[in-house]
Formats: C-alpha cells, sequence, structure tokens
C-alpha cells in the first residue's frame, strides 16, 4: 500500500480528512453515551447500538482506505461504559 504524507494533502483532501475524522468522534461519543445507559436500553435501542457501531467501523475502514495511514488501529474495551477507539499514523515530511 502506498502511503500518503499528510503535508501533502490539498486543502480539500485536508478538509475531507478533518470531516471524517470529526465524524469518527461523534460516532464514538453517540456510543459511549447510548453505552452508559446500556442496562436500561430496550432491545431495539441495543440493536441500535450495534448499528451505530457498524457505522463507526465503517468510517474507520473508509479513512485508512482513502488516506492510505502508515499504520492504524482499532481498540475495544470491556468496561462501563465500553470504549472503542482508532488511531492513525502518517508520514509528514521533513522540512
Amino acid at each position: 500500500m502506498n502511503h500518503i504524507d499528510i503535508s501533502e494533502l490539498n486543502p480539500q483532501k485536508s478538509e475531507k480528512l478533518f470531516s471524517d475524522l470529526t465524524k469518527l468522534v461523534e460516532l464514538e461519543m453517540e456510543i459511549q453515551t447510548t453505552a452508559t445507559m446500556y442496562s436500561t436500553l430496550t432491545r431495539d435501542e441495543k440493536a441500535g447500538l450495534r448499528d451505530w457501531i457498524k457505522k463507526w467501523f465503517s468510517k474507520v475502514l473508509e479513512i485508512a482506505g482513502e488516506f492510505k495511514p502508515r499504520e492504524f488501529a482499532v481498540s475495544a474495551e470491556i468496561g462501563f461504559p465500553p470504549r472503542i477507539g482508532a488511531s492513525f499514523t502518517w508520514p509528514i515530511s521533513k522540512e
């Protein structure tokens, strides 16, 4: 896989990356907020939580596919509330 030097992104691509990362954070926050109420959720609401996690994971894969980080990681931690996270690493040119 060819990696993208993030410092070489044009303004439109930089804005797209910013927008995608912001969406990823918004999804994480929605998942964690909903997960804190897990014991009181109905079956349909629990299914909705799974849907949010699927959307989040799809967004992680979309970012990785489009912006080709050098590496990325996904984590899921059991706890109350459960936590999910993703990290991306891109090279930056030394100037």
